[in-house]
């Protein structure tokens, strides 16, 4: 099997930044540093296998989330070979509310 292409969206790799931004303030940036290399450990082996991470209709369709906890990487793949990060969030959020569009009740 071809190996698939990983990319990051605009938005998770904001979400990295965010995420190291926070625990460089909570804890450390030796700590931050550790979390964002962490965070992209688990999401490089989409890259073999992209239907690894559980399917979550609530996120959209076709978007898999990996766990590394506390965080979640939500993920889509959009065509053979091509995996994207799309968010990278705290999994203690209502994260089902993130992904509604704006106005959906």
């Amino acid at each position: 099997m071809r190996r698939a292409s990983l990319g990051y969206s605009e938005q998770a790799r904001r979400d990295l930044r965010l995420i190291a931004r926070e625990l460089g303030i909570l804890a450390s940036p030796r700590l931050a540093g550790i979390w964002v290399r962490r965070l992209r450990a688990k999401a490089r082996p989409l890259a073999e296998t992209p239907m690894m991470g559980e399917k979550i209709a609530e996120f959209g369709p076709g978007r898999r989330r990996l766990v590394e906890w506390p965080y979640v990487i939500v993920y889509e793949v959009k065509e053979p070979g091509r995996v994207t990060v799309v968010r990278i969030l705290d999994g203690r959020r209502d994260l089902p509310s993130l992904f509604q569009p704006i106005g959906a009740d």
